[in-house]
């Protein structure tokens, strides 16, 4: 199991996948690819956006921190008939 009072900068990318049980290859291309921009990309939007949780959602406007109550996913449903 992941010690999570372990540095991610003590971890070799073998350690962390073991640990994680993921797919070794896959978390290094993750890491060096495409995939590293994305969260980078993903962490300097919530910095801006002062959001100091996750999962955080944006919807009108709002901020959500957390799961997002019924009273906003319902308007955001599309109507039974719509998936015909």
């Amino acid at each position: 199991m992941f010690d999570p009072s372990i540095s991610l900068d003590d971890l070799s990318e073998e350690k962390l996948a073991a640990d994680l049980k993921l797919d070794p290859a896959a978390l290094a291309r993750c890491m060096k690819g495409e995939g590293l921009a994305a969260v980078k990309n993903d962490v300097e939007v919530g910095i801006a956006l002062k959001l100091d949780g996750t999962p955080a959602f944006l919807v009108d406007g709002n901020v959500y921190i957390g799961n997002l109550p019924g009273s906003v996913l319902e308007p955001l449903r599309p109507p039974p008939d719509a998936a015909r």
